[in-house]
């Protein structure tokens, strides 16, 4: 398909679809933002085994664990994109994992991810 065609092909009914599912994904990020937030001072990070995140790399941890996108948490925690990537990587480098999935994969082994089983 050509460039000109798939403008042609973007259609008000098409835009107001897109506009539909991110404002749905935007609410999802905000509730859970919200709920993470409200409950971020009872988490275990600091108290179980080696594992010892920062209050903010805790809830980064977390909304990379509800499948959130780094530009995302970013919009919402009213942070750079960039930061949120530099939260990551000093996660990433704390639990000695190089993926976002071997992230979860280890705080959910760990038991450090709240309402999570």
């Amino acid at each position: 398909m050509s460039y000109p065609n798939f403008l042609s092909s973007l259609n008000r009914e098409n835009l107001d679809k897109i506009s539909q599912k991110r404002s749905v994904s935007e609410a999802r990020a905000e509730n859970e933002i919200t709920e993470i937030s409200q409950n971020s001072a009872s988490l275990p990070f600091k108290e179980n085994g080696a594992i010892h995140l920062s209050p903010r790399e805790q809830i980064v941890a977390q909304l990379v664990a509800c499948g959130l996108p780094n530009k995302c948490i970013a919009k919402h925690l009213k942070i750079s994109h960039w930061t949120v990537a530099t939260y990551l990587r000093r996660i990433f480098q704390k639990l000695g994992v190089n993926s976002r999935s071997a992230m979860v994969a280890k705080l959910l082994a760990a038991d450090l991810l709240p309402g999570k089983s």
